[in-house]
């Protein structure tokens, strides 16, 4: 068993801006994953998936059960 981890960007995973345009998506799961202290030394095997990669304002009802349906 393992420890699976679904990203759908948002704003955690936002960084730098582009001609006023705001954010731009830059890190994916293993980036996130990698910023969580001891999270490497659990001992069990980390399962990422990189679902979307959308701004938090525009996460969307669709987006969330894609995710659900993914982790069923």
């Amino acid at each position: 068993m393992g420890i699976a981890l679904f990203t759908l960007g948002g704003t955690i995973s936002m960084a730098g801006h582009t001609q006023g345009i705001g954010g731009v998506i830059r890190l994916n799961g293993a980036d996130l994953a990698a910023a969580v202290p001891g999270l490497t030394q659990l001992g069990m095997p980390l399962d990422i998936h990189d679902m979307d990669a959308v701004p938090s304002a525009n996460l969307t009802f669709a987006h969330v059960l894609a995710l659900a349906d993914s982790a069923s």
